[in-house]
């Protein structure tokens, strides 16, 4: 869209934008001034059920392993008697679908490995979605709830282009 950022509504236009791409989960109010020549904005979205949900019962707290140390949160909890799954070099894959018609997939380091090994390269990231030995059997999910929510400053990488 082109815009002007002295114009004191385009602030809110974009914001508006955003509320209206996020069903209203987002509705930022976002400053310009008369000198931004540019603003890239990116939104993801999404609102889904799983195919075969959680049963709210066995939801239960127990210890989620971050990178800066343990903490204490809700998982949701069930096993699927017979799923597919794919093992890789120092990675276990599987996937939930959704009503949507997609799936979210969920990759689990080898028990001593980090996530950030398995994400140094763009090989070894293709590598976890493309590569490993597939099988079938009985699957334990446990996954903790979460939000997420992230900010990039793309100023440096902006300027090299």
């Amino acid at each position: 869209y082109l815009v002007d950022f002295a114009d004191e509504s385009t602030g809110s236009l974009m914001g508006q934008w955003i509320e209206e791409n996020t069903n209203g989960t987002l509705s930022p109010i976002l400053p310009t001034n008369a000198e931004q020549i540019l603003s890239i904005i990116n939104t993801v979205y999404l609102y889904d059920e799983w195919t075969n949900g959680f049963n709210d019962e066995n939801t239960a707290k127990d210890i989620f392993h971050a990178p800066d140390g343990d903490i204490a949160v809700d998982f949701m909890n069930k096993t699927d008697s017979s799923a597919g799954y794919t093992k890789g070099e120092g990675f276990l894959r599987a996937s939930l679908g959704l009503k949507g018609n997609g799936e979210m997939v969920f990759i689990l380091p080898d028990e001593g490995r980090s996530i950030s090994g398995l994400l140094d390269s763009a090989e070894s990231v293709q590598e976890l979605f493309e590569e490993g030995e597939n099988g079938h059997g009985e699957v334990v999910w446990k996954l903790p709830k979460f939000n997420f929510d992230a900010e990039y400053k793309l100023v440096d990488v902006l300027k090299t282009l």
